[in-house]
């Protein structure tokens, strides 16, 4: 028996069904054997990457593997369009001696991934370290998350949970455009909506070191910046700043404890 079927990849197809559901067809064909006591071929399939055993279900010619006698191609129909598949094809004589596996080809699926952002709301205000909670779906695995703040990539996950942390010394006061993209293991790729972040109540390590600036005389502050920097003593009760109309050490440390997400007001 000649052991080295080489399976070729003909055609991908794409259809609506009347229940409005997609299905795929896989049409396959192969070099025939020359040996004489060739009985006929069979298709072996499997839902996933190429790893035996190639044991699928789902297409409307039966389970693997399909037995289609002489025949040197082959369309296996009804197949999810949603999953990745693995084919491969075995010769056997006419005493049932079965050949060893041809190459394998990985059809990958063709429906992108569905993606949003659950956490937090669209135009909601955040203060501190803040999580943005990402969730992505596909039902033949997702490959990575990619996390965008005003278009800039800033940050990537490969594995669930989606949790993207944005930190203070990260970003300023602003309102931010942030999205996630979301990547399946077939390369399809789904951009989610994006929502507006409004940052308000973070302190930077520069207004650390312009208040230590200041406290050491190195540094004068216009009005602006003086009300900006004045937010010590913390109430410890409340967590809210109480302003003593003046900057000095104690708010050089909360600036720069607010600065790192320990402080939050």
């Amino acid at each position: 028996m000649n052991c080295g079927l080489k399976l070729l990849l003909a055609s991908i197809f794409l259809f609506l069904t009347h229940s409005l559901c997609f299905a795929r067809d896989v049409s396959v064909h192969w070099t025939p054997n020359s040996e004489a006591d060739l009985e006929g071929y069979k298709i072996h399939y499997k839902v996933g990457l190429a790893d035996a055993p190639f044991a699928g279900v789902g297409a409307a010619e039966g389970a693997s593997p399909i037995d289609v006698h002489t025949a040197t191609a082959v369309t296996l129909t009804g197949l999810d369009p949603a999953l990745n598949y693995s084919l491969a094809a075995t010769a056997y004589n006419t005493a049932g001696i079965e050949s060893l596996l041809s190459d394998v080809v990985v059809i990958y699926d063709i429906i992108p991934p569905v993606v949003s952002i659950i956490s937090p709301k669209n135009n909601g205000t955040t203060t501190g370290n803040t999580v943005v909670s990402v969730s992505a779906v596909d039902a033949g695995g997702i490959a990575r998350v990619e996390f965008y703040v005003d278009s800039v990539l800033h940050d990537t996950l490969r594995t669930a949970p989606f949790d993207f942390t944005l930190r203070p010394t990260e970003i300023q006061e602003k309102s931010y455009s942030v999205f996630a993209v979301a990547y399946d293991i077939a390369g399809n790729m789904t951009q989610s909506s994006d929502i507006r972040l409004n940052v308000t109540g973070y302190s930077t390590l520069n207004d650390a070191l312009l208040s230590l600036r200041y406290v050491l005389g190195l540094e004068t502050l216009t009005m602006e910046l003086f009300t900006r920097l004045d937010v010590a003593p913390l109430d410890m009760i409340t967590r809210q700043s109480s302003p003593d109309g003046r900057v000095d050490i104690d708010d050089v440390i909360v600036i720069l404890r607010r600065s790192v997400g320990q402080l939050t007001w």
